[in-house]
């Protein structure tokens, strides 16, 4: 069954994915690039982690790009199995969307945020068990400017 859809974008127009912090600190996140070791660093409230997206013609497909090579996921747990933002197109997944795991449940708790065949994104997900062991969590969605912005938010 498909996810609710609620709202659309230009990929013409967008050239990032941010991952918003208005949650809490998170000490350890990690960033999976493909060929190199991957980086943790922390992520304090009000920080933002802005990612090139590469790809927008009908014959390319979408990749989130660091310092010229792929990024495979965003581990905002120090890559336990959940609360992982997984990304399009690299060696990890073999899709032309962005998803986010939530918990570590099963495919319920796999959210597709950002889908870049019919350029559209769901606007909020719950994360019941809240992010790297915290309160419960809704990562909130949206486009801002020239990014598709990923904001995680204390559920309310």
């Amino acid at each position: 069954m498909m996810e609710r859809r609620d709202g659309s974008f230009n990929p013409d127009e967008i050239t990032h994915f941010i991952i918003r912090n208005n949650y809490a600190s998170l000490a350890d996140v990690k960033i999976d690039v493909s060929g190199k070791d991957p980086h943790i660093q922390p992520f304090a409230k009000g920080d933002e982690i802005s990612l090139e997206i590469i790809g927008s013609t009908p014959d390319t497909k979408q990749v989130i790009w660091e310092d010229g090579r792929v990024i495979r996921e965003v581990s905002l747990n120090d890559d336990d199995v959940s609360d992982d933002f997984q990304m399009p197109n690299s060696d990890n997944y073999d899709f032309n969307a962005i998803k986010y795991r939530a918990g570590s449940y099963g495919p319920q708790d796999l959210h597709e945020i950002i889908n870049f065949d019919n350029n559209t994104y769901l606007g909020s997900v719950l994360d019941r068990d809240g992010i790297d062991g915290g309160s419960a969590a809704r990562i909130k969605t949206n486009v801002e400017n020239n990014a598709l912005v990923a904001s995680l938010e204390t559920k309310r």
